[in-house]
């Protein structure tokens, strides 16, 4: 082998490296910026004001349904508290900030719930907003949906599986 076929071997290699590692740096990188907001989540989830709302969203929502936004207080406070804690957990779910498996082996039960519980809320409010409020095609509380979507058909209960929790390893 010649001088040149050894350089482009070696600069080949070099490249495949620094590829991997950057790739590898970068996945680091990421999980550790995104503990820090996991772990700010949780707080939020444990805190007793929101089991409060979560109480509250669960067990003293009027009937019929209303607009989210139109409920009276004290429903509006726990209502709307649960709804963007859970829209604003979507957010960073849908744009990989937070990694979904994570959240949902976790909270994926209680996002299917407290979606139950508050869907007709946000549906009249998306009736009655027309669009007016948001851009067209978008939807009130749309990153909360996307969760809820992702939790359900079992997923939150396969991930569960996949961890074998319940069980002893």
């Amino acid at each position: 082998m010649d001088l040149a076929a050894i350089s482009l071997v070696l600069s080949l290699v070099a490249l495949a490296s620094s590829i991997f590692f950057g790739t590898w740096q970068l996945r680091l990188s990421r999980h550790a910026n995104s503990v820090p907001v996991l772990i700010g989540m949780l707080q939020e989830w444990r805190s007793p004001e929101f089991a409060m709302h979560r109480d509250f969203v669960a067990n003293q929502l009027p009937e019929p349904p209303v607009a989210l936004t139109s409920l009276t207080e004290p429903a509006l406070t726990h209502a709307r508290s649960v709804a963007h804690f859970f829209d604003n957990l979507g957010v960073l779910v849908r744009h990989n900030v937070i990694d979904e498996a994570v959240v949902l082996s976790y909270l994926g039960r209680a996002v299917l719930f407290y979606w139950g519980r508050l869907e007709p809320f946000i549906e009249v409010e998306n009736t009655s907003r027309g669009g007016g409020l948001l851009e067209e095609g978008e939807r009130y509380q749309s990153f909360f949906h996307y969760l809820a979507l992702r939790a359900g058909n079992g997923r939150a209960t396969e991930l569960r599986k996949r961890l074998a929790l319940g069980r002893e390893a």
